[in-house]
């Protein structure tokens, strides 16, 4: 069964250097490991991507702007068919979540905001950031 890793905010996260070797050693090894990475995040779709593919993340161009999706479009064949989001709400959030556990997934989760409390507290496994609000810190 695959397992699914997701990501929620990658906008602090430094590439170049030593932790970009660490970030594409650790996403090779997870993929090797048949564990998916999904990149869920508020940010700029193109921006996201732009970081995922510099991080070694496989399927980083297989990516969709959020906002611009319809309500009465199919979720469920954008979340199983892409690996990046970018410009999603804390409501899609979870919802990709709970796609994600129907479809089989263990989903682990990070985030650091208030706005990922709903999909942290849905995911098989929660991590908040260090610097993350106290909320977020007590749900994971």
């Amino acid at each position: 069964m695959k397992r699914t890793v997701i990501a929620i905010c990658l906008r602090d996260m430094q590439v170049g250097g030593v932790e970009s070797v660490l970030i594409q050693t650790l996403a090779a090894m997870l993929a090797r490991n048949d564990v998916d990475i999904r990149v869920i995040s508020g940010d700029n779709v193109d921006t996201v991507s732009d970081i995922a593919k510099e991080a070694g993340i496989q399927n980083w161009d297989k990516c969709v702007d959020m906002s611009k999706v319809k309500e009465d479009e199919n979720l469920d064949r954008i979340v199983m068919g892409n690996n990046i989001f970018g410009r999603v709400s804390p409501e899609q959030k979870a919802e990709i979540v709970d796609i994600l556990k129907k479809h089989g997934r263990t989903v682990a989760m990070t985030g650091d905001g208030i706005n990922d409390l709903i999909s942290l507290k849905k995911a098989d496994c929660s991590i908040a950031l260090a610097n993350g609000a106290p909320a977020t810190k007590n749900i994971a």
